[in-house]
C-alpha cells in the first residue's frame, strides 16, 4: 500500500518531507516559502475576500476613508494565518522567492485574472511598510495588544525593548547623532550600546551618562513607565511614527495573527484592540 501511495506523488520527497502543523509568520526562509506558496490553493471564496481587502485599501489610499481595519475570522484550520501571511508578504516589496517578487507568486495562484492583476498593481502602487506580528510566539500574557505591538515595532526598528530607553534612542536618531552615541558609548564608557540597550539596569546607567554628555542641561527620566502613562491612541501614533521614520513610507500595513486566542473574552483587551486600530492607516487582524 505504501508503494501505491508513494506513486501518486510526483516525487518521493513529497511523501517523506516534514509537514508544518500550522502556518506561522516566522517560517519564511526561501525553500519553505516556495513550498508553501506552490501548494497554496486560492479558492473562489479566498479570492473574493482578497478582492474585498484590495478594495478597502484602494479606498483608504484614495482618501475616501481615513482608516481601514479588517478582522479575518474562521474556524481553526480554515486558513486565516496563511491568508494573512501571504497577503502581507505580497505587499512587502522586499519579500522574494528565488528572486521573484512574492506578489507575483501569489497572483499566479489566483484563477481570476482581474483580481490577480489588481493585487500586483495595488501592491506596487501602495508601496507599504509591512509589519507582521504573530501573538502566538509572544511570551506575554494579560497585556494589551498595543503594548505587545509597540514592543515588537521597537525591536523591529532596532531600538531597545524598554520604552524610556527607546524614547531616548529615537531622539538621538531624529537628531542625526546615532553614530555619535555609539562611538561615545564605546570609546568613553567602554560598552557596546546595541549589546547593552536591552539590559535595563545597564542601559539606564549608560543612557544617563550619554544624555549628560550629549544633551547637557536637559533632564531625562529613564525610570518612568511610559506604557502606563500613554493612552492606546498615543501608542498607536508612536508605532506609526517609528515605522515611517524607519522606512520613509507613508502607507503602513500591520498584520497581527492569533488575536482571538490572545485576548480571549477579556473585555479590556478587546476595547484596547479597537482603540489601536483607529489611528492606523491599514491593519489586518486574524
Amino acid at each position: 500500500m505504501s508503494k501505491i501511495v508513494r506513486d501518486v506523488f510526483a516525487s518521493p520527497e513529497q511523501v517523506e518531507r516534514v509537514i508544518q502543523k500550522v502556518i506561522d509568520y516566522q517560517h519564511s526562509d526561501n525553500a519553505a516559502l516556495k513550498k508553501e506558496i506552490q501548494e497554496y490553493i486560492a479558492t473562489e471564496h479566498i479570492s473574493q475576500n482578497l478582492d474585498r481587502m484590495l478594495e478597502w485599501i484602494e479606498l483608504s489610499m484614495s482618501g475616501n476613508v481615513s482608516e481601514v481595519g479588517a478582522w479575518v475570522s474562521g474556524f481553526y484550520g480554515s486558513g486565516k494565518s496563511s491568508f494573512t501571511k501571504y497577503f502581507g508578504f505580497a505587499f512587502d516589496q522586499s519579500t522574494q522567492v528565488d528572486n521573484v517578487p512574492f506578489v507575483d507568486l501569489l497572483a499566479d495562484r489566483i484563477d481570476s485574472k482581474p483580481i490577480s492583476q489588481r493585487l500586483k498593481t495595488l501592491s506596487k502602487r501602495c508601496n507599504a511598510a509591512v509589519v507582521m506580528l504573530d501573538l502566538a510566539t509572544q511570551n506575554i500574557i494579560n497585556k494589551p495588544v498595543s503594548d505587545v505591538l509597540l514592543l515588537h515595532v521597537l525591536q523591529w526598528a532596532g531600538f531597545s525593548k524598554h520604552a524610556p530607553i527607546a524614547e531616548f534612542e529615537q531622539l538621538v536618531r531624529e537628531d542625526g547623532r546615532w553614530n555619535e552615541m555609539l562611538e561615545l558609548c564605546h570609546d568613553s564608557l567602554h560598552r557596546d550600546w546595541l549589546e547593552s540597550h536591552d539590559k535595563l539596569l545597564i542601559a539606564k546607567g549608560l543612557a544617563k551618562k550619554l544624555a549628560d554628555r550629549m544633551y547637557p542641561g536637559t533632564s531625562f527620566d529613564f525610570d518612568s513607565n511610559l506604557e502606563a502613562l500613554e493612552t492606546v491612541e498615543d501608542k498607536a501614533k508612536r508605532i506609526i511614527r517609528i515605522i515611517r521614520e524607519k522606512t520613509g513610507r507613508e502607507n503602513i500595513l500591520i498584520i497581527i495573527d492569533e488575536v482571538g486566542q490572545f485576548i480571549g473574552p477579556k473585555q479590556e483587551l478587546i476595547l484596547s484592540l479597537i482603540h489601536i486600530s483607529e489611528p492606523t492607516r491599514h491593519s489586518l487582524i486574524s
